[in-house]
């Protein structure tokens, strides 16, 4: 395997891993995390060329791909919001609506071929790192739906609840009206940073 793909992928990794608590601090090193994704997403292009993989050439492509499409779109929702809202304020709501739909089904298709990459490049190279990180991101991935299942599940007793919070504030109450989905929440984010980690070793022990 060329060692631009090792480097390329465990470098990229890494800065999506460290651009968001960079930020933190200082706004400027968000970025890293947008030179993270294009590196990883251009080592994700060469290994499918390199293994003739066309799901891992997908990857690479749609993890360019999706930032610019749901920019575009959310920047043209906007721009069209002054001209329509004043005629039909419903067709605002309906083309919010359909937006944001779309921009979940590209995130889930995007999703689903950086895990079958993950599984694929882990038996064409024979590193296990990269079966675990697919792992790790499912199971963020099933996490994150059960805590909204949770909250539209209970959303009958939680209206109520909430109507409360805005009269007499209570963050105790708050955290037990959303504790369970908060702490499913927190469970899948730390499986999606310890995913990426693996993905950056993973990609550290591609032998050149």
């Amino acid at each position: 395997m060329d060692k631009t793909v090792k480097y390329l992928g465990g470098i990229g990794y890494i800065l999506l891993l460290i651009g968001p608590l960079l930020s933190l601090g200082a706004s400027a090193a968000g970025g890293l995390s947008l030179i993270g994704l294009i590196l990883a997403a251009i080592a994700w292009i060469f290994m499918g060329r390199n293994l003739d993989d066309k799901v891992m050439l997908a990857n690479g492509i749609m993890m360019i791909a999706e930032p610019i499409i749901t920019i575009a779109l959310t920047f043209g929702i906007l721009m069209s919001i002054p001209s329509m809202a004043p005629k039909n304020p419903a067709v605002v709501i309906q083309t919010l609506m359909l937006v944001i739909a779309v921009a979940l089904i590209i995130g889930i298709i995007c999703w689903a071929l950086h895990v079958l990459s993950h599984l694929r490049a882990g038996n064409a190279l024979d590193i296990s790192m990269f079966k675990y990180s697919a792992y790790c991101q499912i199971l963020s991935f099933v996490l994150v739906v059960l805590a909204f299942i949770w909250m539209f599940g209970n959303i009958a007793a939680i209206v109520p609840l909430l109507q409360t919070q805005a009269m007499r504030p209570n963050p105790a109450l708050l955290l037990k009206i959303f504790g369970p989905a908060i702490g499913l929440i927190a469970l899948g984010i730390l499986l999606g940073v310890i995913s990426n980690i693996l993905s950056a070793i993973a990609f550290f022990s591609i032998e050149e």
